[in-house]
């Protein structure tokens, strides 16, 4: 089960930042985008790193691995989006809203 929800957790995030790409203006088709993204999860996974730097290796794995098919601006642009879709999102929405179960005295 455990195995299950990474592989789906990984295709979700796959998929979020292939449309990151595409929204930004990417050159490549979708086959080859998603072997780099791979590619770029692979080298993520290698360097072990804290949650608050998983960005900054990310968007370089994925400068090195896109360098010369994809322009700079729109790599980090879609890492960027994403970023802010999968971590900064969900982290304000949660600081807005208070359960109202929660009663603070």
């Amino acid at each position: 089960m455990v195995f299950l929800l990474s592989v789906l957790r990984f295709l979700t995030f796959s998929f979020m930042l292939v449309l990151g790409f595409e929204i930004m203006g990417n050159p490549l088709g979708w086959p080859q985008t998603f072997f780099g993204i791979w590619a770029m999860y692979l080298l993520q996974i290698i360097a072990p790193t804290f949650s608050v730097f998983d960005t900054a290796v990310k968007s370089g794995g994925a400068l090195i691995i896109f360098q010369g098919l994809i322009p700079a601006p729109i790599i980090i642009a879609a890492i960027l989006l994403q970023y802010l879709l999968s971590q900064i999102l969900p982290l304000a929405t949660g600081l807005m809203i208070r359960p109202s179960s929660i009663q603070i005295k």
